[in-house]
């Protein structure tokens, strides 16, 4: 891991004296992958018991600058979650209590909810967008989900069918582009960003629990063997797990890494006797009941929509028809009640007739204030050919995407 992350801070140093401004990413690993590689790396280190000590006062510091170079922010928040749940101590008793308070208040009461909500909003990313599509998905394959590796086909129907991490599609394009047998997968590697989901729109219900059941097993384990930097690791995992997907493949190394220290714990807790062996089922049922649970409640939060408030449409100019490679041009006048949250983004989208109905941004203006009088443009996905495209145009807050408006919705024709 340390190798890997010298590598690519090289490249991203090197990067960023030609004048790049991006975030720290390696070949296969995405900059949020580089984040939780750097979090593990650190809690491996920190927790780990053994003659470690040069590796600490290298390892640690490279870690935290990786992490600070990825921008990883669900990173930070997990290793913070490994550190309070490694190790059992009063004092760290004491510090889960008051976080647990200031947590169930700051949700329990509306205003600092909303503040919660509005800081939290640039750094879910866009998330929101994407977990509502996943959960149309869930809607039309309740049971049984979609299949493995056949989320992404379905939920981003216009994406670049070979986009993989920054680094390799530089890579790619260097020896000629994307090869064929890998567009023809369709998006393998896209992800529901979050383990919870993307387990059942890929597998259903009946599937997801079987995830959880395993989960659950695992984390009794890895609890139950006092085994410290499994357990800090473990739960880091399971923590990013939430805004990302790090406990199911496609998740190039973290899923295994997750299954491994899971399986390791459990076998540290060896030669069980049988009624040992159902306790530890037992817990891990109600674990994963408990996981359900917490996951499902944190995606709801992070995705409940704060208000916008009326939106006044004095015009909207959109267009009837389409050509192929041409940009267009959308005249909006709209006004916003003003507050401290005023201002927005007014997008324009693609959207697909497909079970996910799933809809792509092509376009869009970024306002602030109460105000928006504004050309906006957009084009149709080149790689679109069809006779008709069904558009609409939302207006989402600047913090937060789920706090969106449809203002308008209708079907181009394609000039003949």
């Amino acid at each position: 891991m340390s190798v890997i992350l010298i590598l690519g801070l090289a490249l991203w140093l090197w990067r960023s004296k030609q004048g790049a401004d991006e975030r720290l990413e390696f070949f296969w690993s995405s900059s949020n992958g580089v984040g939780v590689l750097s979090a593990v790396l650190i809690a491996l280190l920190v927790w780990q018991r053994g003659r470690w000590s040069l590796w600490r006062l290298g390892g640690v510091p490279l870690g935290l600058f990786a992490m600070y170079a990825s921008e990883a922010y669900a990173a930070w928040i997990a290793l913070g979650v490994a550190l309070l749940f490694a190790r059992s101590h009063p004092v760290v008793w004491w510090l889960r209590g008051v976080i647990a308070v200031a947590v169930t208040a700051t949700v329990a009461w509306q205003p600092w909810r909303e503040s919660l909500l509005q800081g939290l909003g640039p750094l879910l990313s866009g998330r929101e967008g994407v977990w509502e599509t996943a959960s149309r998905l869930i809607s039309a394959f309740p049971w049984g989900g979609t299949g493995p590796y056949q989320y992404g086909s379905l939920a981003t129907p216009f994406a670049d069918r070979c986009q993989t991490s920054g680094a390799l599609e530089g890579l790619l394009n260097s020896v000629g582009g994307c090869p064929v047998w890998l567009e023809q997968l369709g998006q393998p590697w896209l992800i529901a960003h979050s383990g919870w989901l993307h387990a059942l729109a890929e597998t259903g219900m009946v599937g997801t629990a079987g995830w959880l059941l395993l989960w659950g097993v695992l984390f009794a384990g890895v609890w139950k063997s006092r085994w410290h930097a499994g357990r800090a690791v473990f739960l880091l995992l399971l923590t990013v797990s939430l805004v990302d997907n790090v406990t199911l493949v496609p998740s190039p190394g973290y899923a295994e890494l997750f299954y491994l220290i899971g399986g390791a714990g459990l076998g540290r807790v060896a030669q069980l006797e049988t009624k040992q062996g159902a306790m530890v089922l037992g817990l891990g049922a109600g674990t994963g009941g408990l996981l359900a649970l917490g996951s499902a409640a944190a995606v709801w939060l992070l995705s409940t929509p704060t208000s916008l408030g009326p939106v006044q449409v004095q015009r909207l100019l959109l267009p009837a028809h389409y050509q192929q490679d041409e940009v267009y041009a959308f005249y909006a006048d709209l006004r916003l009640p003003d507050g401290p949250a005023a201002g927005g983004y007014l997008a324009v989208e693609q959207c697909a007739d497909t079970v996910a109905a799933a809809c792509t941004r092509i376009g869009g203006a970024l306002f602030e204030g109460e105000r928006l009088q504004d050309w906006v443009y957009a084009r149709i996905l080149p790689s679109y050919q069809g006779e008709s495209v069904r558009l609409r145009v939302t207006l989402a807050s600047r913090n937060r995407v789920g706090a969106r408006q449809l203002l308008r919705e209708w079907t181009v024709e394609r000039v003949k």
